[in-house]
């Protein structure tokens, strides 16, 4: 069951001004998920280092020893591991070739390093992005999920329905969690973004060789050059995540208000929207109200990486003009 559709001038402008109290809400939610974010790249920079400065030393075109292969052989079967348990568990999958991003991976690494010593150092290195990447996607499918769901039910409570049943399914959450922007899904992105990174860091490896220093000297430059190009990465995986949410939370908002009747929706600037966004807000589209749009019509949000604003049901009187109004 829902309420009326029709409102009062005065409910729709309260609603604008509780939309932006969310928006303000929705960003310390985004903000502490990017020190999650912070933190697992943190905690990735500290394991490459360490296994940069132990590695270092005995590289120089040797051969790869058996203990090293070993090593190497534990940190794939981690990753291996930690990806099939996310499956097993039930969790947040959202599609079927998950471990497949994994095994392709590894295999690779695996054949190279055969070579020497320090293509060693590398598919180690790459063993340990294959398991950001896991606990990149993972994490991000989680926060989708339930930013997802929180959503549609804030809004059912602003539209009035009073039946929790059917607010959403799994099938729906999956499919806009999934969904591709510009040819590809977030979780495509990542991957994509992981194997970059491997380029450059391989990149990096090979560079200390070609200099000739001692391991000591070696270690030195490398680790500050790993450290700086994984941070460099982080940002783009925050820009991502960002993105991400406010697209999913964009879906939930409209989707429900079409599946309560409602036609026209309102676009809600957040507080220090850009240029761009508050034209799309203060637009004059021939409605009561500016920045009011059909919809189905709507600009699709986030209109840029760090896009925060959202819509609003709004009701028309399709029979009254704006310029009805002024009259």
């Amino acid at each position: 069951m829902m309420t009326s559709l029709k409102k009062s001038k005065a409910y729709w402008d309260a609603r604008a001004k509780a939309e932006k109290v969310w928006q303000d809400s929705a960003k310390k939610d985004m903000e502490k998920y990017n020190q999650h974010i912070v933190e697992m790249y943190n905690h990735a920079i500290v394991d490459l280092n360490q296994q940069i400065k132990a590695d270092l030393a005995l590289a120089n075109g040797k051969l790869v020893t058996s203990e090293g292969m070993k090593e190497y052989e534990a940190l794939a079967k981690r990753a291996v591991n930690k990806a099939k348990a996310i499956r097993a568990s039930g969790k947040h999958v959202t599609r079927k070739d998950f471990s497949k991003d994994v095994n392709d991976r590894l295999k690779i690494y695996n054949a190279t390093m055969r070579i020497n010593r320090n293509e060693i150092i590398k598919s180690k290195i790459g063993a340990r992005l294959v398991e950001l990447g896991v606990d990149q996607e993972e994490s991000l499918t989680n926060k989708l999920w339930n930013d997802y769901i929180k959503e549609k039910e804030r809004q059912a409570g602003i539209l009035g329905i009073t039946t929790k049943s059917n607010l959403w399914t799994s099938k729906e959450v999956q499919e806009q969690i999934a969904k591709q922007v510009a040819g590809a899904s977030f979780s495509k992105r990542i991957w994509s973004d992981m194997d970059g990174l491997k380029g450059q860091l391989d990149g990096l490896i090979s560079s200390a060789v070609i200099r000739g220093e001692s391991p000591q000297q070696m270690a030195k430059w490398l680790t500050g050059m790993v450290s700086s190009t994984v941070s460099n990465q982080e940002y783009a995986a925050e820009r991502l995540a960002r993105t991400e949410m406010a697209r999913v939370q964009f879906e939930a908002q409209k989707k429900s208000i079409i599946d309560t009747g409602y036609k026209y929706v309102k676009w809600i600037a957040e507080g220090s929207a850009c240029k761009v966004c508050r034209e799309i807000a203060y637009k004059d589209n021939g409605y009561d109200e500016d920045g009011v749009y059909k919809a189905k019509d709507v600009p699709d949000i986030p209109v840029h990486p760090n896009c925060m604003c959202s819509i609003s049901a709004h009701w028309v009187d399709e029979s009254i003009t704006k310029s009805d109004t002024k009259s």
